[in-house]
């Protein structure tokens, strides 16, 4: 858990994870959901602890993974930069904009009191057509995005 864990992701997390995958069904295909990104660019420049080493045990099951979705970010981003995507989804705190949005990464407007207030992403995954779709209830867009690039 990168947001409760102080400084990224621990190593008994990891060797769970590590197991955890390793016993898995070769047939199964992964969805991640975590509250921070393995990229420090989209940490705010934080680089976190252990993300080097989340990263390689990721990479060896990127084949199977279809997305890895994380918070923390307020804005919206897509990246393949593992060979898989990774989707940021804006945050739910409408006055906590953040200061530093990636290339490529979008901070929708919210207004407090209308329905813009509220950034809700639902997650629709679409794996015959290798895509996940975002249907976006306040601010943002809809969005349909590949498993690949």
């Amino acid at each position: 858990d990168s947001c409760y864990y102080s400084g990224g992701f621990s190593d008994d997390m990891i060797a769970w994870m590590s197991a955890l995958l390793a016993s898995t069904p070769s047939d199964y295909h992964f969805v991640f959901f975590t509250h921070e990104s393995t990229e420090s660019a989209l940490n705010g420049g934080v680089a976190l602890g252990n993300a080097t080493a989340f990263k390689n045990l990721l990479a060896q099951y990127k084949d199977r993974i279809y997305c890895y979705i994380h918070g923390h970010s307020h804005y919206d981003y897509v990246g393949y930069d593992n060979e898989f995507v990774q989707i940021a989804l804006c945050c739910a705190v409408p006055d906590q904009p953040s200061s530093s949005v990636p290339s490529g990464g979008v901070q929708p407007t919210r207004t407090i009191g209308t329905v813009t207030q509220d950034c809700i992403s639902v997650i629709i995954i679409l794996p015959e057509e290798q895509k996940v779709e975002l249907v976006r209830f306040g601010a943002g867009d809809d969005r349909t995005i590949p498993f690949r690039q």
